[in-house]
């Protein structure tokens, strides 16, 4: 499942990732963030991964198109929150941090306030 909220005064996007991830999913998610990628700057990132029970290989299709297509607009996020216990997603955050221009920051799921707090501020 995949769910998706925001507060445009703010140009903070959270987006939770649990269980199984769905084309239909990430296709509705891609929608609603798009918009914000062309229009935002400085945009504040919170991605919350909990008991992530694979994703579809059609949307892990879409999720690396997407990538490819929008890879220029990620220079628009200012900050990168990511919330997992999974050491191999914590291990993939961190090694990404020094190639993306967001400063990416990894938080255990009982920090979600600090991640929300770190990503607005």
């Amino acid at each position: 499942m995949l769910t998706y909220r925001e507060d445009r005064d703010q140009k903070f996007i959270e987006f939770k990732v649990s269980g199984k991830v769905t084309r239909e999913e990430f296709q509705a998610f891609t929608e609603k963030i798009q918009p914000r990628l062309e229009k935002w700057k400085g945009i504040r990132l919170v991605e919350v991964i909990e008991n992530l029970d694979g994703v579809e290989i059609s949307a892990l299709m879409k999720d690396i198109q997407f990538g490819l297509k929008n890879w220029g607009l990620f220079n628009r996020l200012e900050k990168c929150a990511v919330v997992a216990d999974q050491k191999w997603i914590r291990v993939l955050a961190d090694s990404i941090d020094p190639l993306f221009k967001p400063e990416i920051k990894v938080f255990q799921p009982a920090q979600i306030e600090e991640a929300r707090d770190w990503a607005l501020h």
